[in-house]
């Protein structure tokens, strides 16, 4: 099981509710486009601490902090998606979290429901996921 994490580039809605719509849309339909610097530079920074699974040797695959790789395939024009390895999401995700801000980037954790917006200083900011109520048979349904 894998713990996602999407990445957007600014131009994100300061409101919320419109903020969370935006990170699924570019989720479920990336928008074509090449793919912009600072999403290779958050590879290559999160990468230089924890290897990609594809870079690590056959008996260590399972234990990297990926669920996926290579991570490049996961950066597009406007969104990367992460996906964390459940083990290690409480070791990794704050360095993700905090690595992306620092590059000005917004994070969208849905599984705590929170984004962390870059703050004053490189400080994240957050703000809680507008809840939503499905039918216990959708519990696993992204719809």
């Amino acid at each position: 099981m894998s713990y996602n994490l999407v990445i957007l580039k600014p131009s994100v809605p300061s409101d919320d509710a419109a903020a969370w719509q935006l990170a699924r849309d570019h989720a479920m339909h990336p928008p074509p486009g090449e793919t912009p610097q600072v999403f290779h530079d958050l590879i290559d920074r999160v990468t230089a601490r924890y290897p990609c699974i594809c870079d690590l040797p056959d008996d260590q695959a399972d234990d990297g902090a990926w669920s996926d790789g290579p991570l490049r395939n996961n950066a597009g024009h406007a969104a990367t998606i992460l996906g964390l390895a459940s083990p290690r999401v409480d070791e990794v995700q704050p360095f993700v979290v905090e690595t992306a801000t620092a590059l000005g980037l917004i994070v969208f954790d849905e599984q705590v429901g929170r984004i962390f917006r870059p703050g004053a200083g490189g400080a994240a900011s957050s703000t809680t996921a507008p809840s939503r109520t499905r039918p216990w048979w959708k519990f696993w349904s992204r719809q």
